[in-house]
């Protein structure tokens, strides 16, 4: 009976603490989180920390903005790098040469803000080709959205490409690292 009475006074004791502590800021919880609700269940990806700017890429970055206050409608979806291996080439990208030490790579950047909406200013990009993480090198360019490049990449050598707003240094994306490997 002792250890009845004992489990039901320290679960009641546990029960006010709870209540008392969300009594204390259920307000301010609750609005935060009804307005933290659009950056639930991929809504954070129609909202950008600036006006004109990229959306999220997690809810958390979403919900950490939307407590500040600085939410934006996204104005175009997310830029991307789209990296697919081609083939193979020698040092100087001929597929029928006879010394193939190298992988070949078709490389399309999509969905890239041209001119900044608020400014209409030009954007321009600079592309940075990381080999095995150290910067390769770097390309800029004033339009980026829809264009493909070939890229030639030494077997053994892993490869990110990072797309940077030149003005800012924002990273704007990313692709899938490759790694550069002999196939069968």
């Amino acid at each position: 009976m002792k250890r009845w009475m004992l489990t039901f006074f320290a679960t009641l004791s546990l029960l006010m603490v709870v209540a008392g502590a969300v009594g204390g800021s259920g307000a301010a919880a609750q609005g935060t989180s009804e307005t933290a609700k659009i950056c639930q269940q991929g809504g954070y990806a129609d909202w950008s920390a600036r006006e004109g700017g990229p959306p999220f890429t997690t809810t958390g970055e979403c919900v950490s903005a939307v407590a500040q206050g600085q939410v934006y409608p996204a104005h175009y979806a997310a830029p991307t790098v789209t990296i697919e291996r081609t083939g193979v080439s020698d040092v100087y990208g001929d597929v029928n040469g006879t010394n193939i030490t190298r992988c070949r790579y078709l490389v399309t950047y999509n969905n890239f803000l041209v001119q900044d909406p608020t400014t209409y200013e030009i954007q321009t990009f600079n592309v940075n080709f990381y080999h095995d993480g150290a910067l390769e090198s770097v390309g800029s360019y004033t339009i980026l959205n829809g264009v493909s490049t070939v890229d030639i990449v030494p077997f053994g050598v892993t490869q990110v490409i990072v797309v940077t707003d030149r003005q800012t240094g924002e990273v704007l994306a990313t692709g899938t690292p490759q790694v550069c490997e002999a196939q069968a």
